[in-house]
Formats: structure tokens, C-alpha cells, sequence
């Protein structure tokens, strides 16, 4: 009987709803430990009773339903060339810690900004966080090695008011985004546009960039 193998990345590298081989309550939830992946492996016509057998990557193994399995499979990501993703994706661990790119503008205009730069290199695919921080003011186009990938976003106005650190930021609504980048040196570039009336007196513009290491 031949298998074929699913592998699933869980929100934050953790937990899934499962039901162990031992016969606990199908409601117990399992962490397979942080940066660990199940895999998850079904026969192949699927049995009956359409449960999969799953074993995570530090020998934890339980059942689950194929067709919840199927269900949650998360696309891949692509990391061929840099772009926007349009969600949070799942990462491991910090890579590279906050670092911050300024901006030059003429104040007082509703002009874009000179475009800020910052080298970074890694020896693997990586995930790029752009934020906003101290006000809630930037929104930033993000290039990488002088093209355009993308801008980053936020669900609150960019009316000027205080928000603090960059994590602190994002949970406030203020811009950011994620983008994929492939691995090797790379010039990380950002412009301060679609300034608003509340921010316009401000004669430059912090960005802020972290590398996040992608779940496998």
C-alpha cells in the first residue's frame, strides 16, 4: 500500500486540534515544540475511518482527520523573488533585531520622501517586517535592490498620534507589512508616501526593518 505525506505549518509553529493514538479526547490540543513541523502521512486509498497518522518533528504521533488536514494545508511560500505577503506568516525566531532607516522630506508640503536605505545579508530565506514607529504617520513603499515590492498598510489613520516602539505600533494600527526575501545580500530601501495633513510638518521619517526566519 503506497503513502503520501502532507506537511502542514501551524499558526506560530504549534498548535493543532488532534486526537492521540492512545484514544485522549480528540478536543486535546497538541504543541509539536517551538520550530517543529507535523508530518502527516495517510494511506493511499484513504481508510474508512479517514484518519491520518501524524508525527511531529520531535516524535510526537497522533490521528487526525484527512480531510481536516487537507482542509488546513497552507500554501508555500515562494521565495523566487521578493514580494508582498498579504498576511502574517508563520515565523521561528528573530533573525536580524529592529533597525532604522530614516527618511528625508521637505515639511510642511505634501511631498514623498527621499528613499532610505539598509544593507542585509543572510545565508537563508527570510521574512522582512517593515513598521511605522513613535507616530503613527508613515506609510513606506519598500524596495528591494531598487524595485518596488510593495507598501506596507494599517487598519488605523495616520493622524499623527503617539504610538511608541515598532511592536507597539503595529498593535495600534499604524503601517507595516510583510515581504518575502530570498536569501543572499540585498539593499533594502524605503520612501516615506501618501504623506497626510496631520503628519506634514515633519521634516523626516523613521522606518523600521527586523528578518524574521520563516517557518519550514
Amino acid at each position: 500500500m503506497h503513502a503520501f505525506a502532507f506537511v502542514i505549518q501551524l499558526v506560530l509553529c504549534g498548535v493543532a486540534r488532534s486526537q492521540f493514538s492512545s484514544g485522549l479526547d480528540p478536543n486535546t490540543l497538541l504543541s509539536c515544540g517551538n520550530g517543529y513541523v507535523p508530518s502527516l502521512t495517510c494511506e493511499e486509498p484513504p481508510p474508512t475511518s479517514d484518519m491520518c497518522a501524524c508525527t511531529c518533528g520531535n516524535g510526537m504521533v497522533y490521528n487526525q482527520s484527512q480531510s481536516f488536514l487537507v482542509g488546513s494545508l497552507p500554501m508555500p511560500l515562494d521565495f523566487t523573488t521578493p514580494h508582498r505577503l498579504e498576511n502574517k506568516p508563520c515565523t521561528t525566531e528573530i533573525l536580524q533585531p529592529w533597525a532604522r532607516v530614516e527618511v528625508k522630506r521637505q515639511p510642511n508640503t505634501l511631498a514623498v520622501s527621499t528613499i532610505g536605505t539598509q544593507a542585509v545579508e543572510h545565508a537563508e530565506d527570510t521574512i522582512l517586517l517593515v513598521s511605522d514607529s513613535a507616530n503613527r504617520c508613515e506609510r513606506f513603499e519598500v524596495y528591494v535592490d531598487d524595485k518596488l515590492i510593495g507598501e506596507t498598510s494599517g487598519e488605523g489613520l495616520r493622524d499623527n498620534r503617539v504610538c511608541g516602539s515598532a511592536d507597539e505600533c503595529m498593535k495600534n494600527g499604524a503601517d507595516h507589512a510583510y515581504f518575502t526575501l530570498p536569501k543572499g545580500q540585498h539593499n533594502i530601501g524605503l520612501r516615506w508616501v501618501q504623506p497626510t495633513d496631520a503628519c506634514k510638518g515633519w521634516h523626516h521619517g523613521i522606518g523600521n526593518i527586523q528578518i524574521l526566519k520563516p517557518c519550514l
